[in-house]
């Protein structure tokens, strides 16, 4: 159901998503919220306010260490498509040439 009746007036939902995905699109490739309001002709405080519904954390950078690991490059993409800021995955074969390296340099 793409249309909702509210009081006098009819809504489409589509038409609500597509403008939030659009903002959201837009913040993430950099734009200031008075940049995404200006191009997308609407107000600064309602991308605020969209952003503080979504927001699931605030701060600092985030980073991800595992091993071992046998599907990396899964979960890199992964990490990647929640703005992981530093990843550090290493298979066994990387894990075990890791500990080689420390044990040989600390010899």
């Amino acid at each position: 159901m793409d249309f909702v009746k509210i009081g006098d007036k009819t809504i489409s939902v589509s038409r609500i998503n597509k403008k939030i995905e659009e903002i959201i699109e837009l913040r993430g490739k950099g734009y200031s919220q008075q940049e995404v309001a200006k191009i997308l002709d609407v107000d600064r405080s309602f991308i605020s306010r969209l952003e503080s519904i979504g927001e699931v954390r605030k701060g600092g950078d985030i980073a991800v260490i595992g091993f071992p690991i046998k599907n990396k490059e899964e979960i890199i993409e992964v990490l990647r498509t929640f703005n992981v800021e530093y990843i550090l995955l290493m298979n066994e074969e990387e894990r075990q040439n890791f500990i080689k390296n420390r044990v040989a340099k600390s010899c």
